[in-house]
């Protein structure tokens, strides 16, 4: 009996382990390694279409041609990215969230990115490339159905030569005669009052906003964007670890 009890705890700690593991698999909502696909986003403040995340279009592809397109530059270490080409303040775009995606926001999961910018070889006189705004749009929550999320919960790292953020914390380039390519991975934790008022919604949607802003140059037009995905609290991470130990012990009682 104490062989199989000792059997049964050790299925149940693995499987336990398993659970937590594929939580902890990012959860990519925006890749853009097939050419032919927006990978089911839309242009920011579109009404909710029907996609999900098995049969994501590409909208933002046939919509607006001019502005999104995917190109085999852009993120390093990726054949493909999205890139975004604008003039001034407003180019975004929109991830309605369903299914597996909208139980990793509920979670709490942190939304992480890349976004970067191509060089400029031409000896422009200056400008910026910025991400404006990230927001989560739900019904009836804010004062126009989206709230901000405050760019001191923004964390930006430079993958690619040197790039800053502004002094309130927003992802942000600086261009000057011949700038170098740059990429930066920004990690933006969802604050628990937007998290609180989305799950108060119904959420009968509920939305990832993405919007740009540039200026001064017009090599200053075009950013790439990458990987956009949910990824791992570190709260489950130490779930983890906790039932790595406990496996461990029965292991250890086992063999004496």
């Amino acid at each position: 009996m104490k062989t199989s009890y000792k059997i049964i705890t050790i299925v149940a700690l693995l499987g336990g382990l398993t659970v937590a593991a594929q939580a902890q698999a990012p959860f990519v909502i925006g890749s853009w390694q097939n050419p032919a696909s927006g990978d089911g986003w839309v242009v920011y403040n579109t009404p909710p279409p029907s996609y999900n995340d098995a049969n994501n279009g590409g909208p933002i592809l046939t919509t607006y041609p001019s502005e999104y397109s995917i190109v085999s530059a852009g993120v390093p270490g990726y054949t493909y990215s999205l890139a975004l080409t604008y003039t001034g303040f407003g180019g975004g775009l929109e991830y309605y969230l369903y299914g597996a995606s909208l139980a990793a926001f509920n979670a709490g999961a942190p939304l992480q990115l890349t976004f970067g910018v191509p060089a400029d070889p031409s000896g422009g006189s200056g400008g910026y490339n910025q991400i404006y705004d990230v927001a989560i749009a739900a019904p009836g929550i804010g004062t126009y159905g989206y709230l901000d999320i405050p760019f001191s919960d923004f964390t930006e790292v430079s993958i690619l030569n040197d790039n800053t953020a502004n002094s309130s914390g927003q992802p942000n380039y600086y261009f000057w005669s011949t700038a170098a390519e740059r990429a930066q991975v920004v990690t933006i934790n969802i604050p628990a009052n937007i998290l609180t008022a989305v799950l108060g919604s119904g959420e009968a949607y509920v939305g990832v906003e993405i919007r740009f802003n540039n200026g001064s140059d017009a090599n200053d037009q075009t950013c790439y964007l990458n990987q956009v995905e949910f990824i791992p609290e570190p709260s489950t991470l130490a779930l983890i670890g906790l039932g790595a130990v406990g496996l461990l012990m029965v292991c250890k009682r086992q063999k004496s």
